[in-house]
């Protein structure tokens, strides 16, 4: 396998577009391969209003997400069918409304597992600006919503993993749509995957101290642990997205109360490869599972939502993919 030195969305790089670009250009970029005008722009924010609206409308979404998360946006991928027959969409209405309903779901099911009081977005805001005021009820500086969009635009695509290959498997299936992001959102939720995130969250809050974080890493991995954060299973250089989420977190945090986090993940960042080399002769870099749960923590956003942000992100590729499957000629 050739190694990967960067990632590519439509053949431009991703690292320059999360850092130049607001997440509903990105998503126009994935689904019609170019990047829009302003009119196209402003069009395709109105359609994802309007199909929000409505899907809400439809959906009664105050009265159904219970329990995590995930479980909610399993929830909402099964209750696609039902929307596109209820509004008439066609398919890529239909997707896009998936995208659309996404962070509204994540922030009304945490809201409800807290017994807080559920917030309607707004239609001035746009999609990354409407989960934070959907979770939180209000919204952060300028500087704050635009890394929470550069974090969000780096996962929104990712053309070689596990949740992907189970969404292709359906589609080419030929199951429903609701059916095929079923399946892609289970995977996505899996420890090892997409939900390692959180994990490496949870192991750099055990290790506490940055001077116990090489004695920790050895104990985990003489146990047979992984150690969260590192390695990839395309990436043989350093993830380039990382690089990205490293210098976002360490403008958010250092001189901060993150302060300490962010040397706890420097120093994992550090040791992690260097133990792995030692004790299991692996070349091994830091990914954005080791930076994602830390930033969003710099913005006030829970960790345990890491995975679920992921999966917002991630929906976008997810919606391209399908029509670009769909397009195809069957083979």
């Amino acid at each position: 396998m050739t190694p990967r030195k960067d990632s590519l969305f439509r053949g431009l790089n991703v690292a320059d577009l999360a850092l130049d670009y607001d997440f509903e250009s990105i998503l126009y970029l994935l689904v019609h391969s170019s990047r829009p005008s302003a009119e196209q722009h402003d069009d395709f924010v109105s359609s994802i209003i309007r199909l929000r609206e409505s899907a809400i409308e439809t959906l009664s979404l105050g009265s159904v997400q219970k329990g995590d998360c995930m479980s909610a946006l399993i929830w909402l991928s099964e209750s696609l069918n039902m929307i596109r027959t209820e509004l008439r969409l066609d398919q890529f209405e239909t997707l896009l409304t998936m995208v659309a309903l996404t962070p509204i779901v994540i922030a009304n099911s945490w809201r409800e597992c807290e017994k807080l009081k559920l917030i309607e977005p707004r239609t001035d805001l746009n999609h990354v600006a409407n989960f934070i005021w959907t979770l939180t009820g209000s919204l952060p500086s300028t500087r704050d919503l635009k890394d929470l969009e550069t974090t969000v635009i780096l996962h929104m695509d990712d053309p070689d993993n596990p949740s992907l290959s189970a969404l292709e498997r359906g589609v080419k299936a030929g199951v429903s749509l609701s059916e095929a992001l079923g399946s892609a959102l289970l995977i996505h939720g899996n420890p090892l995957h997409h939900g390692a995130g959180l994990r490496a969250m949870k192991m750099i809050e055990d290790i506490a101290d940055p001077t116990m974080v090489r004695a920790k890493l050895a104990k985990r991995l003489d146990s047979g642990q992984r150690i969260f954060g590192i390695g990839h299973r395309i990436y043989r250089t350093i993830d380039p997205r990382a690089v990205i989420l490293r210098n976002i977190l360490k403008r958010r945090a250092l001189g901060t109360r993150h302060d300490q986090l962010y040397k706890l993940v420097e120093e994992v960042a550090s040791v992690g490869p260097l133990l792995a080399r030692e004790r299991k002769g692996l070349t091994l870099h830091p990914n954005v599972d080791l930076y994602n749960a830390a930033v969003y923590t710099t913005l006030g956003i829970p960790a345990e939502l890491n995975t679920s942000l992921f999966a917002m992100a991630r929906t976008a590729g997810w919606m391209a993919h399908i029509l670009d499957w769909k397009a195809a000629p069957s083979k």
